[in-house]
């Protein structure tokens, strides 16, 4: 008898066991992998910020002055995701204007003449962005000494470039040229100051990247 109450003791005691354990492992199995979840193939949009302040000109070229009716550059951003669970970022951009100081509005825009679009890669080298440019005669007017500034110039309307979930900091090398002046951005550790489209600038470019808006298209 003594014999059987130990058997059942025991027997009792591994029952505990085995409940604790699968208690305690629960939380895991309801998470679905938490941020490392893998993005499914397909199309995404995905909120997020540009920020390209220029000191000289006392503003964010990329979004002016809101107060006063300014409109940034960037339009949005979608998320290309294919079968080897690979993300390329596909940047959109406008041409828009902003106020500066007491001038009339001065119209922006990403200018790819002198300095073709790029991005810096996870090891922090610059490499070369695929971008779309707007159609003939959809154009933007360069400062007044630049030979197209009658003719106008075609602008970038998008820039295209590889990207990971678990960056949400991406700096771009892009010329924003304006009616008044322009400025080269990049990851900001140059030194080439405003009206030197492709030269290592001091201004950075930076997009944020809000991964947790991702929505399927």
């Amino acid at each position: 008898m003594k014999k059987m109450f130990f058997v059942m003791a025991v027997l009792v005691t591994a029952l505990i066991g085995v409940a604790g354990c699968n208690q305690s492992h629960s939380p895991k199995s309801n998470n679905g992998g938490g941020g490392n979840t893998p993005i499914l193939p397909g199309n995404y949009t995905v909120q997020s910020d540009l920020s390209c302040v220029a000191p000289l000109m006392k503003l964010d070229m990329a979004k002016g002055n809101p107060e006063k009716g300014d409109k940034p550059i960037l339009k949005g951003t979608r998320a290309t995701v294919d079968s080897d669970g690979n993300v390329m970022l596909t940047v959109q951009f406008i041409k828009s204007g902003v106020h500066v100081g007491t001038l009339p509005e001065v119209n922006t825009f990403i200018d790819p003449r002198k300095s073709k679009p790029g991005y810096y890669d996870m090891a922090g080298n610059k490499q070369n962005a695929v971008y779309t440019l707007s159609k003939a005669g959809d154009t933007a007017t360069p400062p007044e000494s630049d030979p197209d500034h009658a003719a106008g110039v075609q602008y970038v309307t998008s820039m295209s470039f590889p990207a990971s979930k678990g960056k949400s900091e991406y700096f771009l090398w892009i010329y924003i040229n304006s009616s008044f002046m322009g400025a080269q951005f990049s990851d900001g550790k140059g030194t080439a100051g405003p009206n030197e489209p492709n030269e290592h600038s001091k201004y950075a470019g930076k997009l944020t990247v809000d991964w947790s808006t991702l929505t399927k298209e």
